[in-house]
């Protein structure tokens, strides 16, 4: 199911996020289905940010079976109030998302 995927895609992206202690949005998602995705099969989801500019992020995803690419997506994120009160109680350490 295509809701299945994009929520995938869309969860890669907000965790990449995450990970660099920023709470964010979804404000704008697009994607393209490039293959069926089958369910009964492993996938992998990889997400990175492509642009940053705060209070704004861009970030892409792709999702693989197989080492096939079956979906990618690309997403609009808007900054949350809720980050600055994550980053004065958690420690300053960065992590960049693998591409």
């Amino acid at each position: 199911h295509g809701g299945v995927a994009a929520a995938l895609l869309d969860s890669a992206m907000t965790n990449c996020l995450f990970i660099r202690n920023i709470i964010a949005l979804t404000g704008e998602l697009n994607i393209r289905y490039l293959n069926p995705i089958p369910t009964n099969k492993e996938i992998m989801v990889k997400a990175c940010v492509s642009k940053s500019t705060p209070p704004l992020f861009n970030l892409e995803s792709t999702l693989f079976v197989d080492n096939i690419l079956m979906a990618r997506a690309a997403a609009r994120f808007m900054e949350s109030s809720e980050t600055k009160k994550l980053r004065a109680t958690q420690n300053k350490t960065r992590v960049v998302c693998p591409h």
